[in-house]
């Protein structure tokens, strides 16, 4: 009975392990990338604000609000 659960166990970690690496995201195709994108952290170092109106303009559209009106809106 032992030698059936260590093979299924062993089977269901390799299972997990491959699943895992194929959902993570991707930057290819177009998609966004750059510091603080895909999970990297910004470690304290804002956007700048040419990589604040780029992905406003690529998000929204029109003219960039001042900083921090998103969280005024959303009440932070």
């Amino acid at each position: 009975m032992d030698d059936k659960l260590f093979w299924i166990l062993l089977a269901a970690g390799v299972y997990f392990l491959l699943k895992g690496k194929s959902s993570k995201p991707s930057t290819k195709g177009g998609e966004m990338s750059g510091l603080g994108v895909g999970g990297r952290p910004r470690a304290g170092r804002p956007k700048t604000e040419a990589e604040r109106a780029a992905t406003h303009a690529k998000r929204f559209g029109g003219e960039l609000p001042p900083r921090g009106t998103g969280l005024k809106r959303q009440g932070l």
